[in-house]
């Protein structure tokens, strides 16, 4: 258990950490009334009192939360712990990421199970643009694979679109976000002010 984060959030009891990013971290949590596992992001305490980061966490909830996709992560709960640090509760990727698929498959991926990969991925995408969502950090280490699937085949994997801490709104880009992203993933668009920003950025190649 942790001594940097609440070993229970009401009913929630801490598993372990998962890992940790640049603004926030996430720790694998256990609810046993309906016996299953989900994740937990939890804002760096470093960043509660930066009002711009904060409010992109929770955006990033928001956004999450707005989206009906079995490839979109879920949001179920969004709170606070008794020292103000901002966290959501969501699925659980009992799979990993993309990311973590590739660096143990050196001789690479069969194409058939990378078309699947892709073909999850951009439903998720779809869903997202429905609800006007650019993700704009499209990368291996966003999508996370889950063993629960959705109707598919037995044994396969589900897609889930993660990490939308990055993701605007089309009506909500502006000049200091657009650049915001993992720079060797990232459309020519985000980078050069003059070009526009749609969804055609998510789906580069």
């Amino acid at each position: 258990m942790s001594a940097t984060f609440p070993t229970h959030l009401g009913r929630l009891q801490q598993v372990r950490h998962i890992g940790a990013g640049a603004f926030a971290s996430v720790w694998l949590y256990y609810d046993p009334d309906l016996d299953s596992h989900v994740a937990v992001k939890a804002l760096s305490p470093g960043w509660v009192s930066n009002p711009e980061i904060h409010k992109r966490f929770l955006q990033e909830a928001r956004l999450l939360r707005s989206v009906d996709s079995p490839h979109v992560v879920r949001v179920y709960d969004i709170g606070q712990t008794s020292t103000g640090i901002p966290f959501f509760v969501m699925s659980y990727a009992d799979g990993g990421s993309v990311a973590d698929l590739l660096k143990g498959s050196p001789a690479g991926l069969d194409v058939r199970e990378v078309a699947d990969i892709v073909s999850q991925a951009a439903d998720g995408l779809m869903a997202l643009k429905a609800r006007g969502v650019i993700h704009r950090d499209i990368k291996p280490a966003n999508l996370l694979l889950t063993s629960e699937t959705s109707g598919g085949t037995a044994g396969a994997r589900r897609v889930m679109i993660a990490d939308l801490g990055v993701a605007r709104s089309l009506d909500s880009l502006n000049e200091v976000t657009r650049d915001i992203g993992t720079p060797s993933y990232m459309a020519p668009e985000q980078l050069d002010p003059s070009l526009p920003i749609d969804h055609r950025a998510d789906v580069r190649a």
